[in-house]
């Protein structure tokens, strides 16, 4: 449902990216009878430039790159709780401590990282 919702919020529209690229379109132009299943959404957005439309498609590719780039850590960051189950089911019990250990470490990290960044968004704003 989540991964639905991202997609469609995310999802460039060929209809509305092609009447943003034609130079001869107008805005009485929509056509209904070539709406098929679900495309009749984009009738209610208006028109961006080309540029702006294009800009923000590549901040969006540019998000997913990023988050594709981080792949694999993502993958070990969410694959945590079940090893530190399966560490604990097996008496791995030293194991389980370095991986809440880290997993600690990564949440003081996080949490340093975000109040800086907080902080310096306080004083730009001062």
């Amino acid at each position: 449902e989540l991964l639905q919702e991202i997609n469609c919020n995310t999802k460039p529209s060929v209809k509305r990216v092609g009447r943003a690229l034609d130079p001869n379109y107008a805005e009485g132009d929509d056509n209904d009878d070539e709406d098929e299943e679900g495309e009749g959404e984009d009738q209610d957005e208006p028109t961006q430039p080309a540029s702006a439309l294009l800009a923000d498609l590549a901040e969006k590719h540019r998000l997913r790159r990023r988050t594709l780039m981080q792949h694999s850590s993502l993958l070990e960051l969410l694959e945590l709780p079940s090893l530190m189950d399966a560490c604990v089911r097996s008496s791995l019990y030293e194991d389980a401590l370095s991986i809440a250990g880290f997993a600690n470490t990564l949440e003081r990290r996080h949490l340093m990282e975000s109040s800086s960044s907080s902080s310096e968004k306080k004083e730009v704003e001062q």
